[in-house]
């Protein structure tokens, strides 16, 4: 939820200057869904609400196979794909890692893809500070990344 104050500026109306008060709630949902509500300042200077749903959308894989956040986007014909866990197994969702000199985030279910030209070794990094879900830090990769074989990376809560 967020909360902001705006002044708009409405030059037919009488009292030009309107000072409004913007919410919006947003709801995350499964598979990587997002439904948002926020007021809107009409031009009549009154005050309106609106309603809008995103998600992400995939390009087919193999059949059955999980579709992680990001598949598919980028030009290259290698895939560098992977999983972020936490010490439990559990998938992570909106962990930011660095891989070469790219930047992915994890999927709902913790999952992860990028497409990159060449096959070779891309050292991977965590990003804490850009994390989507708190403050992470990586306790455990499996390596440099490399095309066609699945990384997983583990992940810890700060302070715990």
């Amino acid at each position: 939820m967020s909360l902001g104050q705006q002044t708009l500026f409405y030059p037919a109306l009488r009292n030009p200057w309107q000072r409004t008060l913007a919410v919006t709630l947003s709801i995350r949902l499964p598979h990587d869904s997002q439904v948002s509500v926020n007021t809107v300042a009409l031009p009549n200077g009154k005050l309106g609400y609106s309603a809008y749903g995103s998600t992400w959308s995939y390009r087919e894989g193999a059949p059955g196979a999980p579709r992680p956040a990001g598949y598919g986007i980028g030009i290259g014909k290698f895939s560098i794909t992977g999983r972020v866990v936490d010490g439990s197994g559990k998938g992570v969702e909106g962990i930011c890692l660095k891989i070469g000199d790219r930047i992915v985030y994890t999927g709902s279910d913790g999952s992860f893809a990028l497409s990159v030209r060449k096959r070779k070794r891309y050292p991977v990094v965590g990003l804490p500070e850009q994390c989507l879900s708190g403050h992470w830090h990586v306790v455990n990769a499996s390596g440099d990344a490399v095309p066609g074989e699945p990384i997983t990376v583990t992940v810890e809560k700060e302070g715990q």
